[in-house]
């Protein structure tokens, strides 16, 4: 990382550190992680057992099989809307087990 001579903010210099140590993948999964509750809603994420993610492929474990079937038919739906919360193209699938 080279050295700039005007001055940063500290969200600019946190940003480049994470893009320059390829750590921004990351952390935009977290934010998937976590916002899984707050944008399927409280009905839903009291179904949900766990949320991760690996290779772009979202992992949700839910308690109800008719609740999968739903979400199954939404699956492109799901992935746009959370990919559009954190801003990136972060998840490319879901797998509901």
């Amino acid at each position: 990382m080279e050295r700039k001579s005007a001055t940063t903010s500290l969200g600019d210099a946190i940003k480049e550190f994470l893009r320059e140590y390829k750590h921004s993948d990351k952390l935009l999964e977290s934010q998937v992680v976590e916002s899984w509750s707050k944008i399927m809603g409280p009905s839903i994420a009291n179904l949900t057992q766990s949320v991760h993610i690996k290779n772009g492929k979202l992992y949700v474990s839910l308690k109800s099989s008719v609740l999968r079937s739903e979400l199954m038919m939404q699956k492109r739906i799901i992935v746009e809307t959370l990919n559009q919360h954190v801003g990136s193209e972060v998840v490319k699938d879901i797998v509901l087990r």
